[in-house]
């Protein structure tokens, strides 16, 4: 894959990243209760909760991350498609078989 397609994928990976925290934040502040007398914020408690509470986040949002980055860096290069095609005319020149 070409360094600029590399650059581009990257980039909307990044742009799709951003995109999906933001969602998940304003999916969280909607999701709080409004009439609760105290609730612990996601960093209150002890160390092995926060660390937990992470590690949950971590698993929710991973599937949407790896969809998410086949999605965007499965593409190939106009040379390698160019050169992928080149083959099947050439193997379809020769009857499908080997032409040596």
């Amino acid at each position: 894959m070409a360094p600029s397609a590399k650059r581009k994928g990257a980039s909307a990976f990044l742009w799709l990243f951003a995109l999906a925290l933001l969602v998940c934040s304003f999916s969280v502040a909607a999701a709080k209760p409004k009439k609760s007398a105290r609730s612990l914020d996601f960093f209150e408690g002890s160390w092995s909760d926060v660390a937990w509470r992470g590690a949950k986040v971590a698993l929710a949002v991973s599937p949407i991350l790896g969809m998410a980055a086949c999605c965007l860096l499965a593409g190939e290069s106009k040379e390698e498609e160019e050169l992928k095609r080149q083959k099947k005319q050439d193997l379809k020149s020769c009857g499908g078989g080997c032409c040596g």
